[in-house]
């Protein structure tokens, strides 16, 4: 039984083939052995499929890929004689149970039982064996021999001995098969030992043949690369000859433009206006530039030297064309002039401008070149033909009009007017006609011509300027050179006209010098030493009667005269009337100056001076007013005329203010002192340099601020000039009682209360009596010459100064101690009120 359970694990092998030649031990169950035998010849026969299908185990219906049924197995292995057979039925029913196939896993064993050589299993049809078919065949097996069958065929086996008699016919004829096959398997390996020693030789003949060509190739290729190299090598050397024959041929071809230039110039069809002259002088330039590079070169002095002596040549042509271009139109104009036509600027211009169209390519071909000493010495030389044929053209003609214009003319600021815009329009004409002939700008046009042309004006003008002795003119002058000319005309016209400039700015500081001097003597004559005239110190009585006659005017005439113009210039002259001489001759110079657009520096020193020396000429007059009218009149004069000074000046935004220098000699006595006695040094005679700040703007506010303090002390003297007295008695027995010891207080004998009584009395009558007719002469003096807010400054400071002598008077009665009864007297005369009563209408 444990034989029959081996029998799937049995694999095909060639020693199963081996005819046994021993009996079976005794004892052996019949089964085992022809179950074995069986199998191997079955699988014998499937030998020639099995080697794809190797199985270790069984894992369908089928065993060991043989294609036998188990129904047919259990069968084979059902013997008689044996009571293992039920045993083996059943284990091949189970393995049919648990291994059942399904239709497609039959279908595939069927197609692959169909594929081989030989039937599996010689049954009816080939179909499976079942179950029935096992049982029905327990006693009886029967085996076949695939193939033929010319060996036992089918026959039953009964004993041992049939069994082994079958089993060594079938491996014998399994031997044969075999050995057919492998005869078979080995005459195909030996024909394919043939074929791969033919294609083995083939491919060591294939192999030698590389070789052999691969040997050549690296000879050719060796060759060719040498080929390549000389090639290279020759084409490189090809190239350095080409490049030297090049640069041979390019530096030889400035040598050999000698001929060809020589032989130009050599031809009697040269002309300066060719197309070729002006290629040809730059060739030669070339030429000359590059044989002066290489003065090493073989005869590179020879020819350079011919090539200079061709440039001479050709500049010396070029020179003579311009040259008698020039004097061709300079004589044409000439020749128009003397038969008696009129050269006007057309004539003077239209022939220059013809012959530019010729002469300018030339020019700027000389321009382009002027780095060189030689076109540029031929280029200073067309200019200096130039200028020279110009001037010979202008210079009488523009004598002539201004010499014209200055006969014609009405005035010296109408003649400086024309003057300067025709010599603008000379210039802008002169700036265009050169540079339709030259590109670049000379020195000579503004120096060499213009400055010529400008300055027969500066001569002319100049004379006339040192010769003026009017203000006004040199004002006007001043302002028409300034705006008219430098700023407005100049300008526009930019840098045509700028040759002119340096003549107008030296004339513009003539005029202003000239007009400094004159100012300066106008400020010495006319203000500081000004004599005051009897009528020019009629005061008040000049007040008097411009205030009669403004109040005579009823409102309508007022109104009436203030609509026309003339009326108002008349109103203004007359308060000028009332004005002291020196005060208006400032403000009129001021004015004047101001309008004559000077520098400012000049304008704030000659500022200045006039505003210094004007406050000072009025200190006289109002010391003789004060002789002949009182001394409040003449503090009212100053203070009027000084408030007056003060607000004119407002409107000029300057620096009345200069620093004066001065030398200081005082130290030179004792340096030289030291020095004689040997203990000094020459250095020390030198003379100190001392700077001194002059405000004249600050004197006139000190001298202003003085005057209106004098005059509220006068008002105070005559109002309440004993409670002024009183106060300052006062105030010195305190001070001295407080400067002793205590109790020293009775001994000094005070004022008494009826004093303080009939002074505050005395204050309230002057307020009511002799302060408005003051604060009338005050409006007198500055109505209409001091603006409200200093009108009410002067008035506000005069209260004040009242309100607090008052007031200080009460302070002094609480510190005497005196008794309640009497203070209150003195309180019950406050003359408080009436001041405030006073002003108040006067400051509304």
């Amino acid at each position: 039984e444990k034989q029959e359970m081996e029998v799937p694990t049995i694999r095909p092998s060639l020693s199963a083939f081996s005819t046994p030649t021993s009996t079976p031990p005794t004892g052996t169950t019949p089964i085992t052995t022809p179950t074995l035998v069986r199998s191997h010849t079955t699988l014998g026969h499937s030998s020639s499929h099995s080697h794809h299908h190797h199985t270790n185990h069984p894992t369908s219906s089928t065993l060991l890929g043989s294609g036998i049924p188990a129904g047919a197995l259990a069968h084979r292995l059902s013997l008689p004689g044996g009571g293992a057979g039920s045993e083996s039925t059943k284990f091949v029913q189970q393995w049919e149970e648990n291994a059942r196939l399904d239709d497609a896993q039959h279908e595939r064993v069927a197609r692959l039982a169909s594929s081989l050589p030989h039937p599996l299993v010689d049954t009816p049809q080939n179909s499976p064996m079942t179950a029935t078919d096992v049982t029905g065949r327990r006693h009886s097996v029967t085996l076949s021999t695939s193939g033929d069958g010319s060996a036992l065929g089918e026959q039953d086996i009964e004993n041992m001995q049939q069994f082994y008699t079958w089993f060594a016919s079938m491996a014998e004829e399994g031997r044969k098969e075999e050995e057919e096959k492998y005869g078979l398997q080995m005459g195909r390996i030996t024909s394919y030992q043939e074929r791969s020693q033919e294609l083995l030789s083939q491919i060591n003949d294939a192999l030698h043949f590389l070789e052999k060509l691969q040997s050549e190739y690296l000879v050719v290729s060796t060759k060719t690369g040498e080929l390549h190299h000389a090639c290279e090598s020759l084409v490189h050397e090809k190239d350095q000859l080409v490049a030297y024959a090049d640069n041979l041929r390019g530096k030889l071809s400035y040598f050999n433009e000698l001929d060809r230039i020589t032989a130009r110039f050599n031809s009697a069809s040269l002309s300066v206006l060719d197309e070729q002259f002006i290629p040809l002088l730059q060739r030669l330039d070339e030429c000359i530039a590059f044989v002066k590079e290489h003065p090493n070169f073989y005869q590179a002095d020879a020819h350079l030297l011919k090539f200079q002596q061709l440039q001479n040549r050709g500049l010396t042509i070029t020179k003579n064309h311009i040259v008698t271009s020039l004097r061709t139109a300079t004589t044409n104009i000439l020749s128009v002039a003397k038969q008696g036509e009129k050269a006007d600027s057309s004539l003077l211009y239209v022939k220059f401008r013809a012959a530019s169209s010729k002469l300018r390519p030339l020019c700027i071909e000389l321009e382009k070149r002027a780095s060189t000493p030689e076109y540029h010495s031929l280029l200073q030389d067309c200019h200096a033909c130039y200028f020279q044929q110009r001037k010979l053209l202008l210079m009488s003609s523009t004598q002539s009009v201004i010499y014209n214009l200055a006969l014609s003319s009405l005035d010296l600021p109408s003649m400086m007017r024309s003057s300067c815009s025709y010599m603008l329009q000379l210039c802008q004409q002169e700036y265009k006609l050169y540079h339709d002939f030259f590109a670049t700008q000379s020195l000579g046009l503004s120096r060499g011509l213009l400055e010529g042309f400008s300055s027969m004006l500066y001569e002319t003008v100049r004379p006339l300027v040192i010769h003026s002795y009017h203000i006004d003119t040199l004002c006007t002058l001043t302002r028409i050179l300034k705006t008219e000319i430098i700023h407005d005309q100049m300008l526009q016209r930019g840098e045509s006209v700028a040759a002119f400039h340096p003549v107008v700015v030296r004339l513009l500081e003539d005029v202003q010098e000239r007009l400094c001097f004159l100012v300066q003597t106008y400020i010495r004559d006319e203000i500081a030493s000004y004599v005051p005239k009897p009528e020019d110190l009629n005061y008040p009585k000049k007040l008097e009667e411009e205030t009669a006659a403004r109040l005579a005017r009823s409102p309508e005439e007022i109104q009436k005269a203030e609509k026309d113009d003339l009326f108002l210039e008349q109103e203004r002259k007359q308060a000028y009337s009332s004005w002291y001489p020196t005060l208006a001759a400032s403000l009129l110079c001021l004015s004047k100056l101001s309008l004559a657009h000077l520098d400012s520096k000049i304008f704030e020193a000659l500022a200045q001076e006039v505003v210094a020396v004007c406050t000072n000429s009025l200190i006289a007059p109002s010391k003789t007013i004060v002789k002949t009218a009182g001394a409040m009149h003449g503090q009212l004069f100053l203070v009027r005329h000084l408030l007056i000074l003060r607000e004119q000046i407002t409107p000029f935004d300057i620096n009345f203010s200069i620093i004066e220098k001065s030398l200081d000699f005082s130290h030179v006595r004792d340096a030289m002192s030291r020095i004689l006695t040997g203990s000094g040094s020459f250095f020390t005679l030198a003379p100190r340099v001392r700077s001194a700040e002059m405000d004249s703007k600050k004197q006139l506010e000190a001298q202003l601020i003085t005057c209106i303090q004098a005059f509220i002390m006068l008002v105070l003297r005559s109002v309440m000039d004993d409670l002024l007295s009183f106060l300052t008695q006062t105030s010195a027995l305190l001070n001295t009682v407080q400067a002793r010891k205590t109790g020293a207080k009775e001994e000094v004998r005070f004022p008494q209360p009826e004093r303080l009584i009939e002074i505050l009395k005395s204050v309230t009558t002057g307020v009511e009596t002799q302060l408005p007719p003051l604060l009338n002469t005050l409006d007198l003096y500055i109505h209409n010459t001091a603006s409200k807010a200093n009108r009410n400054n002067i008035l506000t400071t005069l209260k004040d100064n009242m309100m607090q002598y008052v007031n200080k008077a009460f302070e002094v009665s609480q510190q005497l101690e005196w008794d309640q009864e009497r203070i209150a007297q003195v309180h019950a005369l406050d003359p408080r009120p009436h001041i405030q009563l006073a002003f108040q209408s006067r400051l509304a």
